[in-house]
C-alpha cells in the first residue's frame, strides 16, 4: 500500500532545490532568529537533519585533511632535526609507527583536530534533535555571534538611554481636570493599567509615553480618575502630593 508523503517534509526539501537551498541557509541560524516571520515559512526537519548530517560530513573531511597536513610537517621536521645531527641515523620500522603514534596523539589537540570534533558532536546532535524531537538548533558559531551582538546593542541603547534621560531628577507631578501627569526619569513597573491612589481618589494608569522633557527625556505617565462603580484590580501604588516628590 502506497503512502503519499508530507509535502512540507523531506519530498518538499529534495523537490525544491531553491526553497531547500534557502531552507538549509536558514537552518544554520540561532533559534531566535528563525522565529520570524520571513525565516519560519523556510524551516524545516529536513534540512536541520541534511545541516546536521553536513556538519558531520564537513567535520571528518576538515579532521582527516588536518591530519594529513599535521603529519606530513612532523613527519618534515622530523627529518629535518635528525639530518641536522649530521651522523647517519637508521630508523626501524617499529619507530616509524612509533613516530606517527606520536604524531596522532599531538594532533589531537591541535586546534583543527578540536574545531572537528565540535562540529562532528554539534552536527550529531542537531540531526538528532530534528528527527526525533523536532527541535531545530543552528550552529553553535551563528549563536554565539548572536548572543554577542545582542549584548552589544543592549549595553548600546542603555548608553544612549543614559544620555537622554541626563542627570537624575525627583518625579514631577501636576494635575490635569481629572487626570493627573506623572513624569520620572525612572522607568516604572508598572502592569499596563496600574491602579494608583493619589490623595483621596484612585486613579487608573491610562497612558505611558517616553517624551521630550526640557533639554532631556522622560517617561511620562498619565493616570485618569477612576469611574464609580469601577473595579480594581490588582495591586495599588500610593502616589504621594507633588510637595513629597
Amino acid at each position: 500500500m502506497n503512502r503519499q508523503m508530507n509535502p512540507s517534509g523531506i519530498s518538499r526539501f529534495a523537490k525544491a532545490p531553491v526553497s531547500g537551498a534557502i531552507a538549509f541557509l536558514v537552518s544554520l541560524l540561532p533559534e531566535r532568529i528563525k522565529e520570524r516571520e520571513h525565516f519560519s515559512s523556510f524551516q524545516s526537519n529536513a534540512a536541520h537533519v541534511f545541516s546536521g548530517i553536513a556538519e558531520c560530513a564537513l567535520a571528518l573531511v576538515m579532521f582527516v585533511h588536518g591530519y594529513d597536513q599535521f603529519v606530513g610537517g612532523f613527519s618534515l621536521e622530523t627529518s629535518r632535526a635528525l639530518a641536522a645531527g649530521g651522523a647517519q641515523v637508521s630508523i626501524s620500522e617499529a619507530q616509524m609507527r612509533g613516530m606517527g603514534v606520536l604524531g596522532f596523539v599531538l594532533y589531537l589537540v591541535h586546534p583543527v583536530a578540536l574545531i572537528s570534533f565540535y562540529m562532528f558532536l554539534e552536527g550529531c546532535v542537531r540531526a538528532f534533535a530534528a528527527g526525533l524531537s523536532g527541535r531545530c538548533h543552528g550552529i553553535g558559531a551563528l549563536w554565539a555571534t548572536d548572543k554577542i551582538a545582542m549584548f552589544v546593542r543592549t549595553k548600546w541603547r542603555a548608553v544612549i538611554l543614559h544620555k537622554q534621560l541626563g542627570p537624575y531628577e525627583p518625579d514631577s507631578l501636576f494635575k490635569d481636570g481629572n487626570s493627573f501627569v506623572l513624569t520620572s526619569i525612572e522607568d516604572k513597573d508598572w502592569r499596563e493599567r496600574q491602579v494608583a491612589r493619589h490623595g483621596d481618589d484612585f486613579y487608573v494608569l491610562s497612558t505611558k509615553n517616553f517624551v521630550v522633557w526640557g533639554k532631556y527625556c522622560r517617561y511620562r505617565y498619565t493616570f485618569r480618575l477612576m469611574h464609580p462603580g469601577e473595579i480594581i484590580r490588582g495591586g495599588i501604588v500610593v502616589i504621594p502630593s507633588a510637595s513629597s516628590l
